[in-house]
Formats: structure tokens, C-alpha cells, sequence
């Protein structure tokens, strides 16, 4: 499926309730969401990342072996000597140019992951779900986020006459996170004892 997955599940419960209208406006604030992250890569780490970094280490790299060593013989041909600087790149040539690549590297597999969205995502996921998970908390933006698609779907489900219980498991079915979901038992509970689901929602917090 190329929709991700919070998309899939905002469909899913449309279908349920027999009416995909009342779910497109929240599943268009996640496409939103989507375009906005993937317009920011394009701006900021595609241009940068994969097409400047990479020629850094390739100019050093050439100096390393053509430009360098002439440099070298001419001072030696001449009698001249090299300065401590200059020696010193001379000697370590060959790590600084392993290091430039490896970081070059390292950048570039971070913007292709900022990229891929949540296919990479769920490859992380798969080796570690609540680690990967965890990280959204870090940042309140992608905290509130997650917290708005929620209340959207959630609004567009008991709009449809959905009973609470069962569209707030529905609605947080849409949140791809594991911690998200996990409060989902727990504002359950909590409306299963009798109070009223603004109070149960803040456990979502």
C-alpha cells in the first residue's frame, strides 16, 4: 500500500460507519503533514546532503592522490621544506580522507531516512517499536500532531454516531505509534468507570 498507515485506518473506520466523507477532512490534515515534512527534505537536505556533501570527500580524495604528492616532489626537487602544517597533512592524508567519507556517508543515509517517512520508519519500528516510538514525544510539535489527527478522526466518528468507547479505539487505531495506542487501554478504563471523555482524553497526554 503506498497511503500510510494512519491513512489506511482513517479509511477503514469511513467504511465502517458507511460514510468516508466525515474522515477525508482528517485524512487531508495527514497528507498535509506528509507533503509539508517531504517539501522541507527537498529544500533543506536533498540539495545540501546529496549533492554537496558527496563531492567534499571526492575533492579531497583527488588532492590526496594527484595534486598532493606533486606538491610534495617540487618541494623535495627544490630543497625546500615542508611546513609543520603540511606534514602533517601529508602523513594522516589517507584518515581525514576516511572521515570526511564517513561522514559524508552518514549524512546522506540521514536524509534519505528524513525522506523515506514512515517506510523507514516501520523498518526501524521492526527492530525496535518502542524506542522508534518514543522519539515523536521528544518534539511537542510531533506530539500535538499525532494528538490533532486523533481528535479529528475521533470528532468525525462520534459526529457519526459512533459510541465513545468505541471511536476513541477506532480513532487512536489511526495513530501509528505504540505508546499513542497503549494509552488507548487506559482512557477505556476510564470511561469504563463512568467519566466523561474530555477527562478520559487526557491520558493521551
Amino acid at each position: 500500500m503506498v497511503l500510510p498507515p494512519g491513512i489506511r485506518a482513517a479509511f477503514k473506520n469511513g467504511m465502517q460507519i458507511g460514510d468516508l466523507e466525515k474522515v477525508l477532512p482528517a485524512c487531508k490534515r495527514m497528507l498535509d503533514d506528509g507533503a509539508s515534512q517531504t517539501l522541507g527534505a527537498q529544500n533543506y537536505l536533498v540539495v545540501t546532503l546529496l549533492s554537496v556533501t558527496p563531492v567534499i570527500p571526492a575533492i579531497y580524495r583527488v588532492l590526496q592522490i594527484f595534486v598532493l604528492p606533486k606538491i610534495k616532489a617540487l618541494m623535495d626537487e627544490f630543497g625546500v621544506l615542508p611546513s609543520p602544517l603540511f606534514q602533517g597533512v601529508l602523513d594522516h592524508a589517507s584518515k581525514v580522507s576516511l572521515f570526511l567519507e564517513i561522514i559524508s556517508t552518514i549524512l546522506i543515509l540521514s536524509c534519505l531516512c528524513y525522506i523515506g517517512g514512515h517506510w523507514v520508519s516501520r523498518i526501524f519500528r521492526w527492530i525496535s517499536v518502542k524506542g522508534t516510538d518514543a522519539v515523536p514525544f521528544l518534539f511537542p510539535w510531533k506530539k500535538s500532531r499525532m494528538q490533532r489527527n486523533f481528535v479529528d478522526l475521533l470528532a468525525a466518528l462520534l459526529d457519526a454516531g459512533v459510541p465513545e468507547k468505541l471511536a476513541v479505539e477506532r480513532a487512536s487505531s489511526s495513530v501509528d505509534n505504540f505508546w499513542f495506542r497503549k494509552n488507548t487501554g487506559r482512557v477505556l478504563n476510564s470511561l469504563q468507570s463512568g467519566d466523561s471523555l474530555p477527562y478520559a482524553l487526557g491520558f493521551f497526554d
